[in-house]
This record gives structure tokens, sequence and C-alpha cells, in this order.
């Protein structure tokens, strides 16, 4: 389940397009599920926005996971260092979220973030949610994930695809440069 820009408008089209009994037979019959961002709070019990943060009202999530989300500013901005509990890898990654998600049954918890819980695993081991972006960049992240569902690792998926973007970036940077010189630059940014 991806984020989300409007969770409760985006739990009402899972719901009209008859896709949430489709999720929670596929987790009762062992399948993996994978929430993260809005769609970790579209996998808990409840989803509420008392201040019209996105488009306002309460609803019922898909009850995978025992967490309730309260939308509430401010919006959670943050780069942080994720590690995959209880001893799994590290990656870098960033949280991008309206309000709080709490945790009301058994939980056990899955992603720790610069230090602080950043997702659940429902006590099956097969229903996950974290807030954290940027799992599958890392290689061993990405592996780690693929492992617990049990998909077969893609051919080249190998290494750390934030490295090879910002290898990337700077390649343009460079062709750039040496295409139009840096004098157009610092004339773009006096303007």
């Amino acid at each position: 389940m991806p984020g989300s820009k409007d969770t409760l408008a985006d739990l009402a089209v899972v719901r009209e397009r008859g896709l949430a009994p489709a999720i929670v037979a596929h987790a009762a019959r062992g399948g993996a599920v994978l929430g993260i961002c809005g769609g970790y709070q579209l996998l808990g019990e409840r989803v509420e926005d008392p201040d019209g943060l996105e488009r306002g009202g309460a609803a019922p999530g898909l009850g995978l996971l025992p967490v309730r989300t309260q939308l509430r500013a401010p919006k959670t901005t943050r780069r942080v260092r994720a590690r995959w509990l209880p001893r799994g890898p590290e990656f870098e990654g960033y949280e991008l979220h309206l309000g709080d998600t709490a945790i009301v049954g058994r939980a056990r918890a899955l992603v720790e973030a610069d230090g602080r819980p950043a997702g659940v695993s429902a006590t099956s081991g097969r229903v996950w949610g974290l807030y954290v972006h940027g799992l599958f960049d890392s290689g061993a992240s990405r592996d780690h994930v693929l492992s617990w569902a049990g998909a077969p690792r893609p051919a080249g998926a190998a290494g750390d695809h934030r490295r090879q973007r910002e290898r990337a970036y700077d390649r343009l940077a460079e062709a750039l440069e040496a295409a139009v010189g840096t004098t157009v630059f610092a004339r773009l940014l006096r303007r």
C-alpha cells in the first residue's frame, strides 16, 4: 500500500473498488502486506482527520494493524537513519506525513528511525506498516523486504540506488556545466 496525499479519500477508493476485501483476504491467507506512510495509516483500525487537514472526518481502516491515526499538524518532514528491528539492516530515508499513529493492541516494533519507533508489524509478522520512505533505495533494506515477502530478488537489483541516483545527478550537472558554463547559472541565481 503506497503513500497518500489524502488518506481518507484513498481509503474510500480502496473500498469502492473492492480492493479492501481482497487485501484483507490476502493477509488472512498469510500473504505479505506492506503499507508505507499513508498506506500504513490505511492498514490500521481507524483514521481520523478532526481538523480537516485533508478531507476531514473519520473512517475505519482495513484493521490489519493494531494502530489508530489522527491527522494533525504540523506535517512531519525529516530525513532519517532507520533500522529494521530487531537486528535488520540500516537504511537512509525520510518521513513525510501528517499526524500521529498510536499502537492500540499487540504489535511488534518494526522500524526505528533516529531512535524513535516508525512502524509496526502485526503479531502474525505478515503485515508491516511504516512511515519511512526510501526503504527500497538501499540494497540491504530492499533484500530484507523481498526476503520477508518471499519474493525473488530481481536481476540487477544489487547496490544502493540512492548512490547510483546521486552519481547520475553529478554526471548531469557536469554535462550542463560543460555545455552551458557556470556564467549562465550564476546569472540565473542572481535573478
